[in-house]
């Protein structure tokens, strides 16, 4: 083998084993409160799937600040508006708060708020570069659960 070829192997191992060192060590996944909280939210009642994803990303900052979401990903037949309007009137009469107010249309997504945890409810956006045709159903939307 020429020393040309095993040089990029090299370079490469080191920078597959670095990035897994970094990936190991620093790595956090949502805390305890997060996961309770994700596991409390109604699931939709004409939805075909409810799965909850946990997020396990690097995080640099100081451990307190650093807070992993875990996402509710929600498939229907039903639009927007109408997982818009049931959450909203739901959620709001469990103690969440929210400030959406709705004046000419209906947001492209919703933020609730109690007791140090935040729910983000948006579509989920299904890039197809190659189609500028709107999404047809089964349509697919996500909460992202923070909690402190």
């Amino acid at each position: 083998m020429t020393r040309g070829f095993i040089l990029p192997i090299i370079i490469l191992l080191f920078v597959v084993g670095v990035t897994y060192f970094v990936y190991a060590k620093y790595s956090k996944s949502p805390n305890e409160k997060t996961i309770q909280t994700a596991g409390t939210i109604y699931k939709y009642p004409n939805n075909s799937s409810w799965e909850i994803k946990p997020h396990h990303n690097v995080c640099l900052n100081p451990k307190d600040t650093c807070v992993q979401p875990a996402d509710i990903v929600l498939t229907t037949n039903d639009p927007w508006s109408q997982i818009y309007n049931y959450y909203k009137t739901y959620l709001v009469d469990y103690g969440w708060s929210t400030n959406s107010t709705v004046y000419t249309s209906i947001p492209t997504g919703i933020v609730f708020e109690k007791e140090g945890c935040q729910l983000f409810l948006h579509p989920q956006q299904d890039s197809n570069f190659l189609s500028d045709k709107n999404p047809k159903p089964p349509y697919k939307f996500v909460f992202a659960v923070t909690c402190q």
